[in-house]
C-alpha cells in the first residue's frame, strides 16, 4: 500500500484527511517540519506528502527546497494545502519543489485525484 505523509500544525486537518485517505494509503500524520523529517528519513518513506503551507510560521518553503535538492528525497512528490490563494505563494512553491498546489476549502474528491496522480507518476 503507499503511504501518504500528511504534516500540518492543525490537529483537526490532519485528523480529517486521515480519515479520508485511510481507505487508499498508509497514512501518517505530524505538526512539524521536523517531525516530518524524522519520517522520511525512517525506514519507510513516504510516497507522497501534503504539506501545509503555513507550518512552522510559513516556512515551508525551506523544507521543500530541501527535500527537492536532497538526492534521498527529491523523488517524492509534495502536495502543497494551504488558504492563501495568492498566485505568488503558489509560484514559490512550484518554484521550491512542490508538484502541486490546492487552496482550502477544497473538494475531498479533488484531493484524493491529485494525490493518485501524482503517486502514478
Amino acid at each position: 500500500m503507499n503511504s501518504v505523509l500528511v504534516v500540518d500544525d492543525n490537529s483537526m486537518m490532519c485528523e480529517f484527511l486521515k480519515n479520508l485517505l485511510s481507505k487508499d494509503y498508509d497514512v501518517t500524520t505530524c505538526s512539524s517540519a521536523n517531525e516530518a523529517l524524522e519520517v522520511i528519513e525512517g525506514d519507510n518513506p513516504p510516497h507522497l506528502i501534503l504539506l501545509d503551507y503555513l507550518l512552522d510560521m510559513g516556512n515551508c518553503i525551506n523544507f521543500l527546497q530541501y527535500l527537492s535538492t536532497s538526492e534521498f528525497y527529491k523523488h517524492i512528490p509534495v502536495l502543497i494545502l494551504s488558504g492563501k490563494q495568492k498566485s505568488e505563494i503558489r509560484i514559490n512553491c512550484l518554484e521550491a519543489g512542490a508538484k502541486d498546489f490546492l487552496t482550502k476549502p477544497f473538494n475531498p474528491i479533488e484531493l484524493q485525484l491529485r494525490i493518485k496522480n501524482l503517486i502514478n507518476l
